[in-house]
C-alpha cells in the first residue's frame, strides 16, 4: 500500500519513522510521498512540494494528513477524498469543523475517512462510542479530554506552584506547545467533545463562539488549595448532555 504523508513536523516524522522502522507492523506499507514546503523538498528522497503530484498519482491509496490547523488541511482532505484516496488524520480542529462534509464526500467517492486518533490518542474512544451507539441511546458524555491541562492542574495540586511556573515545566517536557492556547483555554477539549457528540448523538456540532468554553489560565495555587480544604480536586472537563 502506497501512502502520502502531508506534513513533516513532529507527528509526520513519527509516522514516517514508524512505517520505515517497525517492519513487523508495517511491512506492507510504503511511503511514496512526503508533502513539504518548497524550501525543504531536498531534505528527503520522498519529499515533494506538489500536492497535485500526490493526488494525481493512481498508486497512492492513502493520504495521512498531519499539517494541523484548518486550512489548507480542509481543502487537501477534500481533494484527496475526491481523488478516491482514503484519508487518515488526527487533526481535531479540522475534523470538529468539517466532519459532516468529510463523511459525505468520502461516501460519495467510496473511500474511508479515519479519525480515531483525534480523540483519546491510543485509547479507542471513537470506535467504542460507535459501538455503544449501535445498541444504546447515549445522552451524556463527560470526561477529562486534555492531558496538558490535566498535567498542569495535577502538578499545581502536588507542588503548590503557580500556573505560569507549571506551564513552563510542561513546555520544557514537551507536554505543552510553545503556544498553549488550545490546551489551557479549553478549545482542544471543545473540538474533541464536538467530535464525540457527532458520533454519540448522530448530529453534527461544530465549535463556535456560541459554545460555552473556558480554560485554566486564571487558576491559582490559592484556588486549588481552597478546593482541597473542602475535599475537592480541580479538573478541566468536557461535558455534554
Amino acid at each position: 500500500m502506497n501512502i502520502a504523508i502531508l506534513g513533516f513536523g513532529t507527528v509526520g516524522t513519527g509516522v514516517f519513522n514508524m512505517i520505515n522502522q517497525v517492519h513487523r507492523l508495517t511491512e506492507n506499507l510504503h511511503v511514496k510521498y512526503v508533502f513539504v514546503r518548497e524550501n525543504k523538498k531536498d531534505q528527503l528522497a520522498e519529499a515533494t512540494a506538489s500536492f497535485d503530484e500526490i493526488i494525481n498519482d493512481p498508486e497512492v491509496e492513502v493520504v495521512v494528513e498531519v499539517l494541523g490547523g484548518l486550512e489548507p488541511a480542509h481543502q487537501y482532505i477534500l481533494a484527496a477524498l475526491r481523488h478516491h484516496k482514503h484519508v487518515i488524520t488526527a487533526n481535531k480542529a479540522v475534523i470538529a469543523c468539517y466532519l459532516e462534509e468529510f463523511t459525505k464526500v468520502a461516501a460519495e467517492n467510496q473511500v474511508n475517512f479515519y479519525f480515531e486518533s483525534s480523540v483519546g490518542g491510543g485509547t479507542p474512544w471513537i470506535s467504542e462510542i460507535e459501538r455503544a451507539a449501535r445498541v444504546d441511546d447515549i445522552d451524556h458524555i463527560q470526561g477529562i479530554f486534555n492531558g496538558t491541562s490535566n498535567f498542569i492542574l495535577d502538578r499545581m495540586a502536588q507542588s503548590g506552584a503557580a500556573f505560569a511556573d507549571v506551564l513552563g515545566q510542561a513546555q520544557e517536557l514537551g507536554y505543552a506547545e510553545a503556544d498553549p492556547s488550545a490546551d489551557v483555554d479549553g478549545w482542544d477539549i471543545a473540538n474533541k467533545l464536538c467530535i464525540s457528540c457527532d458520533i454519540a448523538y448522530d448530529c453534527f456540532v461544530s465549535p463556535s463562539q456560541d459554545l460555552p468554553v473556558f480554560g485554566i489560565r486564571n487558576i491559582t495555587a490559592a484556588d486549588i488549595s481552597a478546593f482541597a480544604r473542602q475535599g475537592y480536586t480541580v479538573k478541566l472537563m468536557g461535558k455534554s448532555r
